[in-house]
């Protein structure tokens, strides 16, 4: 191709010229000026090899040619199947990577504080915190799949002796509340906990709950005071989530007593931690940890070994009658309001409610005709019979009806028209003063001074009803226990509208010795005695007097509260107390006469309708110089007060004086 003569070559950047005979370049395109230097003279030696060399190199440059070509198909493959995983992953197969994908998050854990605890007003501890085990569901991780659904329920029934029916419609009924976590078997045995551990596997969707329960060391004496927990309901769910609360479905909390008032002091705030989850629910790591708060624990002003003192009387007496006894008795300190004992009869043992049997036992309490979760001593609305009596004359001193001094003629009842109203003893009591008409309760005295009675002129309905609200009656005092009731004043306005009768001068001598339609709580009742007692000052009865932190450090104490003062002189005060220990030393309480402190007092027998027997009261307070109890025993349906509620009352003082007075 290339001849010896051709000795001229030109050269263009990378394209060669080779000049023909005819004048004309030949034009080797693609090898560039580096690939000929060799050849840049015509006269080098061995110009034919040389041509021979390019024609070898032309031939190369077709081989990479097609190199090139196999390199383009072959990244262009690769793009391809790049495209196509893609649209596997991202398209075909989208739903199962995107559950992996959501699979690899944060897992929240919720870390339940210690619960606090109750100590009476001497350090005794009531109530203690004790691991309780549950099995609970997690619905986010229970099997979608039917069989492995079933597979799962009957393990866990297996494990509990739980029927899987059972399980199963307690699953379905919570399928309305989303991913919320709730209980399945709550209380299982310690054993049973860990085999479940071992076999949880094979139990996908459920999980260990640790939980604390509550034992109550009193049991029956405290359990209208303390309350109990319980499982958290529908209702309750439905109001912690309107109030924004920090709870979930599977918590215990507060149902009744103190434990539901102090609720949120008592459980803290719960902690929260945060791990790392993949695809196939494996911890991986902590991330976040927030540490629980502890809940507040309670002082109380309630002293617990006068109350199981109460309560263990309470039981002897009942044993000792043939019927069933129904009572009430509380306790306040006159200078402050504090509750020292507050005991309803008969009563319940508040630690069945963190037992599995929860539901026949609270059956059970609720068909007992005895009603023992029927809190007596706040809830029972009894007329008041004769314990009005000393707020009557206190009353009638004040408005300057009577004085200390002033007599009446007791001839056995008084009669109006067509109307007689009695006295309890026939015949009558003869001539009475204020101080004999407490101490012998002569009914003839305070119908005069109620109503009035020919030319003497009482106090009236008007006045009557305002004494008594101002002391406390017709209306809650504020105790810290939840249910408490108001009881009721009567008024003409009232029965008009309730009964659609008018107001009759019977009403109002019924009103004035504690009959007719008022009503009145043990509690209020004792509020009466003990601002009599402290000359005049009704204190807002209280049963948790400090609260104290995990530390022990009192972070919060209760101050005594006056509700009101009754507007009467020092005087007066002193001339219905006289009559009071009157009652005690030589009239209806005399039994209590021989007790080793000075007690004051004032029985009452309560009428009731329908041919029952009558409730005996006796209210009271003691030492009589310097008073630090008020005490108020009813006994429902006891009879009198005198034979009822008097020896009640004599054997706690008793005890009161030997175990708390050292006398």
């Amino acid at each position: 191709m290339f001849k010896k003569e051709h000795n001229q070559y030109e050269f263009n950047e990378s394209i060669f010229f080779v000049p023909r005979e005819n004048g004309k370049k030949f034009r080797i395109p693609g090898f560039r000026l580096r690939i000929f230097e060799e050849y840049a003279s015509p006269q080098t030696t061995g110009a034919a090899n040389r041509h021979n060399s390019l024609i070898a190199k032309d031939t190369t440059w077709e081989s990479e040619k097609k190199i090139i070509f196999l390199f383009f198909f072959a990244a262009l493959f690769l793009v391809f199947l790049f495209e196509g995983r893609l649209f596997q992953l991202q398209i075909m197969q989208n739903d199962y990577y995107r559950a992996l994908a959501e699979g690899n998050r944060l897992e929240e854990i919720r870390i339940l504080p210690p619960r606090g605890i109750f100590y009476d007003t001497r350090g005794e501890k009531l109530v203690e915190n004790r691991p309780s085990f549950s099995i609970k569901a997690v619905p986010d991780k229970l099997p979608k799949d039917q069989n492995a659904l079933e597979k799962t329920i009957r393990s866990l029934s297996q494990l509990t002796n739980i029927p899987e029916t059972e399980i199963e419609e307690k699953i379905n009924s919570q399928k309305q509340n989303g991913r919320e976590e709730y209980i399945l078997v709550e209380n299982i045995p310690q054993k049973n906990a860990v085999r479940f551990q071992l076999l949880q596997k094979k139990m996908p969707g459920t999980a260990l709950q640790i939980e604390q329960r509550r034992i109550y060391s009193y049991g029956e004496p405290f359990a209208h005071i303390l309350g109990y927990l319980g499982r958290m309901n529908e209702e309750d769910w439905q109001r912690v989530r309107k109030e924004n609360l920090d709870y979930s479905l599977i918590d215990i909390l507060g149902k009744t007593g103190l434990e539901v008032l102090y609720e949120q002091d008592l459980r803290g705030v719960p902690g929260r931690k945060y791990i790392e989850t993949d695809a196939f629910q494996r911890n991986r790591d902590l991330l976040i940890e927030k540490p629980p708060v502890p809940g507040s624990s309670m002082v109380l002003a309630t002293d617990a070994e006068l109350q199981q003192t109460i309560y263990s009387l309470l039981q002897e007496y009942d044993v000792n009658d043939s019927s069933s006894l129904r009572a009430a008795v509380v306790a306040i300190d006159p200078s402050t309001g504090a509750v020292r004992a507050l005991v309803s009869y008969p009563s319940f043992d508040n630690n069945i409610f963190s037992s599995r049997s929860v539901k026949e036992e609270y059956a059970r309490l609720i068909q007992d005709s005895s009603l023992p979760l029927f809190n007596r001593a706040i809830q029972a609305q009894y007329p008041s019979g004769s314990t009005i009596k000393p707020l009557v004359a206190l009353a009638a001193l004040a408005e300057g009806v009577v004085t200390p001094q002033s007599t009446f003629l007791s001839t056995g009842g008084i009669r109006v028209k067509r109307w007689f109203f009695p006295d309890w003893k026939a015949g009558g009591h003869g001539r009475i003063n204020l101080r004999t008409a407490i101490a012998e309760s002569v009914n003839t005295y305070f119908y005069i001074v109620g109503g009035g009675y020919q030319k003497k002129k009482g106090l009236g309905v008007d006045t009557l009803a305002q004494w008594y609200i101002q002391a406390g009656l017709g209306k809650t005092l504020g105790i810290d226990l939840p249910g408490e009731m108001p009881g009721l004043v009567p008024t003409p306005e009232w029965k008009e509208k309730k009964k659609d009768e008018r107001w009759y001068i019977g009403d109002t001598y019924h009103l004035a010795i504690g009959q007719g339609d008022l009503l009145a709580t043990p509690l209020q009742i004792t509020a009466v005695t003990a601002g009599i007692a402290n000359g005049g000052t009704i204190y807002q009865p209280y049963i948790v007097e400090r609260k104290i932190d995990a530390k022990g450090n009192i972070f919060w104490v209760k101050k005594p509260r006056v509700l009101t003062r009754l507007s009467a002189s020092a005087e007066d005060f002193t001339a219905v107390r006289e009559g009071m220990r009157a009652a005690v030393t030589e009239g209806s309480a005399r039994s209590l006469s021989f007790l080793p402190l000075a007690v004051a007092g004032k029985t009452g027998t309560a009428q009731v309708p329908g041919g029952k027997e009558p409730h005996a009261w006796f209210t009271s307070f003691a030492p009589y110089q310097n008073p630090s109890i008020a005490l108020t025993v009813v006994v429902e349906n006891g009879g009198e007060g005198s034979a009822a509620a008097v020896p009640i009352a004599r054997d706690i003082f008793q005890w009161y004086a030997r175990n708390r007075l050292g006398e």
